[in-house]
């Protein structure tokens, strides 16, 4: 995934419009429009004001995606309700991680829900009458020209289901 689409991404699961990134940073809505479509990137001084806003390094928003050893992810296909989940775990203890996935055969399908489970304590459990790690939903999946591009965040279990359009 490229710088580009990486910020998009970070951009919209912060649920902030260009302009409001724009004042965060202290920089013009077009610089932000730019950064996004590619015709230019962020200053070094940005990139780190970013990784700090969205809790990542500069590295993995500079780096090519490479997340082999990271994500865990399982695919299950459903024929007859006309859906897929995917299961996938971020292992990354420091920080959050972007997942592509090819889904070039599921045309016709939507992203329905992104549901994430987290929490700081890695020793935190769930018992009888103690809920301490709630299933919460995002909206940090989009699904574009066949890919699916989901923010994982650090030590994360996700499931992400995709339904038919029947529109």
């Amino acid at each position: 995934m490229e710088l580009r689409d990486k910020l998009i991404l970070l951009r919209k699961g912060k649920e902030l419009s260009q302009a409001d990134l724009a004042e965060i940073l202290n920089v013009s809505r077009q610089a932000i429009s730019r950064w996004e479509v590619g015709t230019s990137v962020p200053s070094m001084d940005n990139l780190s004001a970013l990784s700090r806003l969205y809790n990542v390094s500069v590295d993995s928003l500079m780096r090519p995606d490479n997340n082999a050893e990271t994500i865990v992810k399982e695919q299950v296909n459903n024929e007859e309700k006309e859906e897929v989940t995917i299961f996938a775990v971020n292992r990354n203890l420091k920080e959050d991680v972007v997942l592509n996935t090819d889904v070039r055969s599921f045309e016709g399908y939507r992203v329905a829900e992104h549901i994430v489970l987290e929490s700081d304590d890695l020793k935190v459990v769930n018992a009888f009458g103690q809920e301490n790690v709630k299933p919460k939903t995002t909206e940090q999946t989009t699904m574009d020209n066949g890919e699916l591009t989901s923010m994982l965040h650090k030590a994360s279990w996700n499931v992400i289901r995709l339904v038919k359009d029947n529109k």
